[in-house]
């Protein structure tokens, strides 16, 4: 007579075998889901960089991207001090005749990420480019600095993101 299935010891070793994978997969997949968390942000970021400049080109006036003074404002408004920290959000924002007027709003990411950059905000001129250039530096708590993101501004508006270097 011919048994077929496992037999205990057979499953329990299955089992093992199981349970090493695993725990193993885990920290690898935590150290994949900041690094995607961090280039969602770099993504929105860059975003906000781009309809600045296109808006200002397209306006032909200044338009700036500040940090968000906080989350209850509304409509929203730009933070006053000289902090650095982008971490409540940030928004595009234009000088109209009839006063200030926010083009788009971002809300921090709900991971407690790190986001760090010009104190007054980066101001795009008529022409799409910048007085001063700047620099942003991104990064997850608990994140490698591999994985941190820098998105730089030149003079003449340029966008650039890179993974992995300091900002300068």
């Amino acid at each position: 007579m011919k048994h077929s299935g496992f037999s205990l010891i057979e499953l329990m070793m299955a089992l093992v075998v199981l349970a090493i994978m695993v725990g193993t997969a885990i920290p690898s997949f935590q150290s994949l889901m900041r690094d995607q968390r961090t280039s969602g942000m770099t993504n929105d970021l860059v975003s906000a960089l781009h309809l600045a400049r296109s808006e200002a080109v397209k306006r032909k006036q200044a338009v700036t991207v500040c940090r968000r003074a906080n989350l209850t404002d509304d409509p929203p408004t730009c933070a006053l001090d000289n902090a650095t920290s982008y971490t409540v959000g940030w928004l595009v924002t234009t000088d109209d005749s009839d006063g200030s007027a926010t083009l788009r709003a971002w809300n921090a990411p709900a991971s407690n990420p790190v986001i760090e950059g010009p104190s007054g905000g980066v101001t795009f001129n008529s022409m799409g480019g910048v007085n001063a250039g700047g620099a942003f530096s991104l990064t997850m708590p608990g994140a490698p600095t591999d994985q941190e993101r820098c998105v730089t501004i030149s003079q003449t508006g340029r966008i650039h993101s890179a993974k992995g270097v300091a900002c300068p």
